[in-house]
């Protein structure tokens, strides 16, 4: 290894934590949307995740006929939701690359949410929320890429053969 080595892997290591962090800024953005959400509010963050969302507004609607129950278990979900991407984020700091992969999945599928409900409801104001979905994927899909690397630079320090020893290099001279 290479002063240069120690120096990428540095760099890389700053890129894929950077990228592990956007699972929790969606994870405590959301939670914070949902308490906004869920007291009446309808204010919300960008990266907040839509199915929360969505959940929220079903529970606000079912509130009036099942009371505050329906609150409650709309608040569970959203710890959940926001509990599952936290972890994300845990195993992705670690640099696991399938955590990556699973979170840039599942947010993917929250991005649909928006979509779809920007089509059903015909409401242009959500292509916002796409379009930061989108910046979002591209941030953690640059911390995949610098795990993926990092993964392979420690794959390659310990497949390459030892150094021989001192005193077979010198009676090689």
């Amino acid at each position: 290894m290479t002063p240069f080595d120690s120096v990428e892997r540095r760099q890389l290591e700053a890129r894929s934590n950077s990228g592990a962090r956007w699972f929790y800024t969606i994870a405590i953005f959301s939670l914070i949307t949902s308490i906004i959400s869920l007291t009446g509010s309808h204010w919300v963050f960008l990266v907040s995740l839509g199915i929360t969302q969505v959940v929220d507004a079903m529970a606000r609607g079912a509130a009036s006929k099942f009371g505050a129950g329906a609150m409650a278990v709309a608040l569970v979900f959203d710890f959940i939701a926001a509990g599952v991407f936290a972890l994300v984020g845990y195993f992705a700091s670690k640099h696991h690359p399938w955590a990556f992969i699973l979170g840039m999945v599942l947010y993917a599928l929250d991005a649909l949410v928006f979509l779809l409900l920007m089509i059903y409801a015909a409401d242009t104001g959500l292509i916002i929320a796409l379009a930061f979905h989108a910046y979002a994927l591209f941030q953690v899909s640059r911390g995949y890429g610098a795990c993926a690397r990092l993964a392979g630079m420690g794959k390659a320090v310990f497949d390459a053969p030892p150094p021989p020893p001192a005193s077979t290099r010198q009676s090689m001279s």
